[in-house]
């Protein structure tokens, strides 16, 4: 497999990751009341995830690659840090608040650790060394 056939395979299937994780740990926790919810929020997941991975993700996969520092703890700490700006995106125009400080910290955390999930995720997909 090319080195551009895994990268695009990698942008396929990292923002996989996001519903996944929801799937796993919160599907089996709900009850039958909240499963119209949760079926929402595993498609919000999934198109702000595949909106943060082209906005955010390619951008930064490119420089990486130009700069031959594609790794994936490089991954994942841009991922990180992709995570926490999305939480902007995500605190103005999903939650309709001025900013992610109405989310709170755990937000913010949440999103990154997410963001780092789905880095790490591409970096494995697309075998980038690992440091």
């Amino acid at each position: 497999m090319t080195d551009k056939l895994r990268l695009r395979l990698a942008t396929l299937v990292a923002p996989l990751a996001v519903p996944l994780l929801i799937l796993i740990f919160v599907v089996p926790f709900t009850g039958e009341s909240e499963r119209g919810l949760t079926e929402a929020v595993i498609v919000w997941a999934t198109i702000t995830s595949y909106l943060g991975c082209l906005v955010l993700g390619l951008p930064i996969v490119h420089l990486l690659l130009r700069l031959d520092r594609l790794t994936v703890a490089n991954l994942s700490l841009a991922g990180f840090c992709a995570g926490a700006v999305v939480t902007f995106f995500v605190a103005r125009v999903f939650v309709g608040v001025s900013g992610p400080g109405n989310l709170g910290a755990k937000g913010v955390v949440l999103f990154a650790v997410i963001g780092a999930i789905v880095g790490a995720t591409f970096g494995v997909v697309a075998r980038a060394r690992a440091y």
